[in-house]
């Protein structure tokens, strides 16, 4: 290795580093948001309780490798178990998750979530290495501050969820195919593909990380573009098989599961996205808020840049880019957290519009970085505004368990009225109300009745299966002394009652609303600073608080 090629390695290697360990102690702060305590059995964030069973239903060590649950690949759910074992190993979770203490499972998602806030650190080290010795250091910094202060990433990172694990692997991937263009080494389309198959083996989606070896592919003869590519794609292949053997052996459950979610991303997510923009115009919102709208547009201009300079190295960026876009876009599924792999790409362009800007003659360009320092900071979203208000949120008792205390402390001998079944957005009115929707319907019924002071209403007819959310017979048979509701469980239903007010799905909540106004005066309303979007919510939903009028007659 000569002398600057060492000093570029030490060089990149420390800058890479210094990324990580900052990124890392942005996303610990906050990290023991909403976890399981004696107020709520179930974590605040409605995936995890999920993640965290079916954690358990795997064991690496023990070669068992079939969790019986294919909605996500396998690999998400070893490595949290290999995590899980170390947290047993210290006594602080449980052996048998059949038994497991309200505390266990809190550490055991803790350190789920500990292994997101890696992954997502990692994300913004790679993003620095992928544009260190190709721009300008100081675009290559720019490219990984604004993904390293991305508030959807950072919110997410504290989750234990696939999707920044997943997109870790993609980016890992990307960067690995870029390596591979410019090195004749097999190793680098080795790792490509290894990195695409723990993608794949984390969310299926992952495998399109493949289009990252576009320069490489460019780069080499044509004669031996079926050898490599071919060694490329079987290490994808044989990855994904290896941390997700379900695909042969649990077969039927496999084919089940994923049959599942192709349905589930194409019919929608009950009311949730009803009427918003198609996908292709919902995610440009989306990485608005988890990125930065500032940010974006600048992107958009490294995108011309890249092209208009024909730089190569970039093409892998922006195929994988246009594959991903394309497939999510077409889908009813419009999260936030499924924009994620397209995030580093983005920053990669900023950062690379941003060398440019610096190392330009003409002064016109220093407008450039100025806007990346305003994009980066969060003026006009995202940015480190933005992850700081959430991270604060984060850091605060959850609105959940603030209202929940007022509402036992002038609540005894007093009713409190709930519009759907409690789940994750509920009140913590009683402890089990943010039990998991896989948790029996009658143990959860008989939570709700054993609740006092205040008592918990939810009209439930004699066959519970024909229950409804905003069922108006709470008002006009129950009558409780107040009213409490989340915008998650408003979500849907306001929009389709201005778009299709017709709708037979919205009938119920016009219904509710029209006796509510008459019958109860708004107190209060406990706004959320965070964006209106779905799972950007998770930490901070609005909640709206009804009291019985004065001349409302009594139950």
């Amino acid at each position: 290795m000569s002398l600057v090629k060492s000093m570029n390695w030490q060089t990149s290697t420390r800058v890479a580093l210094l990324f990580f360990v900052v990124s890392l102690v942005i996303r610990v702060i906050g990290i023991g948001w909403g976890l399981p305590s004696s107020q709520n059995i179930a974590s605040f964030h409605p995936d995890e309780p999920v993640n965290w069973a079916v954690t358990q239903q795997v064991d690496p060590l023990k070669g068992d490798l079939d969790p019986g649950f294919y909605n996500y690949g396998t690999a998400f759910f070893a490595i949290n178990h290999l995590v899980n074992d170390v947290v047993d190993a210290l006594g602080m979770g449980a052996t048998d998750p059949s038994v497991a203490t309200v505390g266990q499972q809190a550490n055991e998602i803790a350190a789920g979530r500990f292994i997101s806030a890696v992954c997502g650190s990692i994300l913004v080290s790679i993003t620095f290495l992928i544009l260190f010795g190709r721009v300008h250091l100081i675009g290559a910094c720019f490219g990984a501050a604004a993904v390293m202060v991305a508030p959807g990433l950072v919110m997410h990172s504290r989750f234990l969820t696939p999707d920044v694990m997943a997109a870790m692997f993609v980016t890992l991937s990307l960067y690995s195919g870029i390596l591979a263009s410019e090195s004749p080494a097999m190793k680098h389309w080795v790792w490509a593909g290894i990195c695409a198959g723990l993608a794949a083996g984390t969310k299926y989606n992952g495998i399109l990380a493949l289009a990252g070896l576009l320069p490489a592919l460019i780069a080499i003869q044509r004669s031996e573009i079926p050898k490599r590519f071919g060694v490329a794609l079987g290490c994808a292949l044989l990855t994904f098989v290896v941390s997700t053997p379900g695909v042969f052996i649990n077969t039927a459950q496999f084919s089940k599961d994923f049959s599942y979610e192709l349905w589930h991303t194409s019919a929608g997510h009950g009311l949730v996205f009803a009427g918003t923009s198609p996908g292709y115009i919902a995610h440009l919102a989306n990485i608005a808020v988890a990125f930065g709208t500032l940010l974006l547009l600048l992107s958009v201009c490294g995108t011309v840049l890249a092209i208009r300079d024909r730089l190569k190295w970039m093409s892998g960026l922006l195929a994988f880019a246009l594959l991903y876009y394309l497939l999510i876009g077409k889908a009813e599924l419009k999260f936030v957290r499924y924009v994620f792999p397209l995030l580093p790409v983005l920053a990669v362009l900023v950062g690379a519009i941003v060398a440019k800007a610096h190392t330009a003659a003409n002064t016109k360009w220093r407008g450039v970085v100025a806007i990346a320092i305003l994009g980066t900071f969060g003026v006009f979203g995202g940015g480190v505004m933005d992850t700081t208000r959430a991270t604060m949120l984060m850091n605060e008792k959850d609105i959940r368990i603030t209202i929940a205390d007022q509402l036992k402390s002038n609540g005894r001998g007093k009713s409190v009225g709930l519009v759907a079944d409690p789940w994750f957005y509920t009140p913590a009115l009683f402890p089990e109300s943010s039990a998991p929707r896989y948790v029996p319907f009658k143990f959860r019924e008989e939570a709700r009745l054993s609740a006092q002071n205040p008592s918990v209403l939810r009209f439930v007819p004699p066959n519970p299966d024909e229950r409804i959310d905003w069922d108006v017979r709470l008002l006009t048979e129950y009558k409780p002394d107040t009213i409490v509701f989340s915008s998650f469980e408003t979500e849907g239903y306001e929009r389709l009652a201005v778009q299709t007010p017709d709708d037979p799905r919205v009938a119920p909540f016009l219904d509710f609303t029209k006796r509510l106004k008459e019958q109860y005066d708004l107190e209060k309303v406990y706004a959320s600073p965070i964006p209106p979007l779905h799972d950007m919510m998770y930490v901070r939903p609005t909640y709206y608080l009804w009291t019985r009028k004065n001349n409302s007659s009594n139950p």
